[in-house]
């Protein structure tokens, strides 16, 4: 069977946080980190990746949602 995840990325103001979410088993967790909002978002997306064993290649869509302009009020 071909391993296929969604990704959902959230930036806040002080973190990052990643999803993954396997669309291949219904049964196989959800895989989640918080890393630093320091971090430059590609480099910190490719290092989770990296981390949970997933194949870039694997990857089948990207979802990005911020709250930064909501924690600026």
């Amino acid at each position: 069977m071909t391993r296929r995840f969604a990704l959902a990325l959230d930036q806040g103001g002080s973190f990052l946080d990643i999803i993954a979410a396997p669309l291949h088993d219904a049964a196989e967790p959800a895989r989640i980190a918080k890393r630093p909002r320091n971090d430059e978002i590609a480099e910190a997306l490719l290092a989770f990746l990296a981390d949970q064993g997933i194949a870039p290649a694997e990857v089948v869509s990207v979802r990005i949602a911020t709250t930064l302009p909501a924690n600026a009020l």
